[in-house]
């Protein structure tokens, strides 16, 4: 069941965008650690190959409006352009290629598109982004297929709730599994920036981080983040999904630069739960839980990043 769960909350936002003028980089390290078979949730999980598997991912994003203003609502009206890029480097010495051990080894997921947000009243705002992406098990172009591009079109209508909460629901179009079809999104955004600042987020992964601002110069914060990537395969003659998500949980410093309007956050902690397997291409395995499931164990993470507000 937590198979559908991380499968539906992570392929809701696979396309999404932030309409916020920003640049973010970002480099994560998955320490060694066991990879382990769950055939259903009756039986013990049991380890796959004697070695043990690392990954490092690098990502950044760039969100460019085009224009931005308040309302006399004080709701922001802003459209622009947003480009984001992740590329996972799996190193995987399970010692075990008659299994699903024989993992990919990277992944490369390019997304790019335009956003419109739109106030339609004091409480709702409408937020539209049309664009697409590329999701490939190699970061090589010759090696890159039709197959492996998606685009898709979404509309959210976001409830302003309070100045520091926004929550929304809406419908992502795309061709995810080879059809043009319809998934649900879900869009949350809470805010609390005091001496004590909590946020939660729903969009393109979860997060949730509650943490102190000792000064306009540093935080640190305890942070809890389900995220990931997916690469669209040929395996065996059929179309399949390779899944790699995770779900980290750490302790979160940020330095910032208010003058320059730079921000330097930085996570170490642990990465909880890392499902790493592949899913047929298709609706009905969206919902199955019949195939077998496979994740690395718990594991050393850790990561730094930089951001640009502007």
């Amino acid at each position: 069941m937590k198979a559908v769960v991380y499968k539906l909350l992570f392929l809701a936002g696979i396309i999404t965008f932030e309409a916020k003028a920003q640049v973010n980089l970002k480099t994560e390290y998955f320490g060694k650690s066991s990879y382990i078979e769950e055939v259903n949730d009756s039986e013990v999980p049991k380890k796959v190959g004697e070695g043990k598997g690392y990954t490092m991912v690098y990502s950044g994003d760039l969100t460019i409006p085009f224009y931005q203003q308040l309302d006399t609502n004080s709701l922001p009206i802003s459209y622009g352009v947003s480009i984001s890029g992740a590329y996972a480097s799996l190193d995987h010495k399970l010692k075990d290629t008659a299994t699903p051990a024989a993992l990919e080894k990277e992944i490369l997921n390019v997304q790019a598109g335009f956003y419109y947000l739109k106030p339609l009243s004091e409480k709702w705002s409408l937020l539209a982004t049309a664009g697409g992406g590329v999701f490939s098990p190699s970061a090589k172009p010759s090696e890159i297929s039709n197959k492996q591009v998606i685009g898709s079109i979404s509309t959210t209508f976001i409830r302003h709730i309070k100045p520091n909460l926004d929550l929304g629901i809406g419908l992502s179009v795309n061709n995810i599994f080879k059809h043009v079809m319809a998934l649900p999104s879900v869009y949350l955004d809470w805010n609390i920036e005091k001496k004590i600042k909590v946020n939660a987020a729903i969009g393109e992964g979860v997060k949730l981080q509650v943490g102190y601002n000792f000064s306009d110069y540093f935080s640190t914060s305890l942070l809890a983040e389900l995220n990931g990537q997916i690469a669209f395969v040929n395996k065996n003659g059929e179309d399949k999904i390779f899944y790699h998500q995770y779900i980290i949980t750490g302790i979160h410093p940020e330095i910032n630069i208010p003058k320059l309007a730079l921000s330097i956050p930085f996570t170490l902690g642990i990465s909880a739960y890392r499902p790493v397997f592949y899913s047929d291409r298709s609706l009905k395995s969206l919902f199955s839980t019949d195939h077998d499931y496979y994740y690395f164990n718990t594991s050393l993470y850790a990561s730094i990043g930089i951001s640009y507000n502007f």
